[in-house]
Formats: C-alpha cells, sequence, structure tokens
C-alpha cells in the first residue's frame, strides 16, 4: 500500500486523520507523530508544502521537526501538549463567552498557538497561520431560530 500511496503525486495540501496507524516504533515526536513524519517524510523539502491534522497528533517537537523541513502545519492540539506556551486555560474563554480567544507566537520558530471559545474551547498550533486578521461572524442560533 506505501508503494501505491508513494506514486501520488504530491499535491501543496495534506491532510491527515486517526484511521492512519503506526508501526509499533517511537521517537521524541510519540507515536502518532511518527505515522505523520513517516508520511511526509515523501514529501519535498521546502517547497510550501501544507500539512492539516487533529490533535492526536499535534504537538510542539513534531512542528519543529516539520518546520525544519520546510513544511507547513495547521492542526487542533490538546492542552497537555503545549508545554511552554501560556494561553488561557480552556475554562477561561468559556467565562467571557462565545468569541472570546487568546493566543501566542513564538517568534522564534514561528509557532503561533490560539484558543478559542466556540460551543467549547478550541486549541490550534500552526507554523502556516496567524490570528490577523481576525473576523466576527454571524451564527445561526437554534433556540432564536436566526442569525
Amino acid at each position: 500500500m506505501r508503494k501505491q500511496c508513494l506514486a501520488i503525486v504530491s499535491e501543496e495540501h495534506s491532510s491527515v486523520d486517526e484511521m492512519m496507524c503506526g508501526d509499533g516504533t517511537r521517537t521524541d515526536l510519540g507515536q502518532r507523530g511518527d505515522v505523520v513524519a513517516k508520511l511526509t517524510s515523501a514529501l519535498p523539502k521546502h517547497q510550501n508544502y501544507k500539512v492539516n491534522a487533529e490533535n492526536l497528533f499535534t504537538s510542539i517537537p513534531f512542528l519543529r521537526k516539520l518546520a525544519d523541513d520546510g513544511i507547513y502545519y495547521t492542526g487542533t492540539v490538546r492542552q497537555n501538549r503545549l508545554p511552554g506556551i501560556s494561553i488561557a486555560k480552556e475554562t477561561d474563554p468559556r467565562k467571557k463567552g462565545c468569541g472570546s480567544y487568546d493566543y501566542q507566537v513564538n517568534e522564534e520558530r514561528s509557532i503561533a498557538a490560539a484558543r478559542w471559545y466556540d460551543n467549547r474551547g478550541v486549541t490550534m498550533l500552526s507554523t502556516a497561520a496567524c490570528l490577523d486578521p481576525i473576523q466576527t461572524i454571524k451564527r445561526w442560533d437554534k433556540k432564536q431560530k436566526k442569525e
């Protein structure tokens, strides 16, 4: 199967989800980070490739590894995978209401961390995007049956 996947021409945007599984070996990236590292190893380095994934795969060491290879990454992240990043705890934005947010940018490694509260807290890490511009959107309210 790997040979068939490698035969597919790479596109600029790639996505990974929890259906990927590892072979049991582990590095400092963790088992799931190793899975994505293996998948992205076939991508040409420093060619503006972008990878999107969910919180099972996202960690600071993994973003650093991809950044060193010139591959951009955006993904949701679990709070316990944010060592050294001080953004609001998951309960803090909830107190301020829907649409509240907090963020931090690590200038040295160009990693942006953002947490916002929608229906629940969401935290993301990215080497591909930052928070600007911030926009307000209208959402459908089921209770009031209007935007």
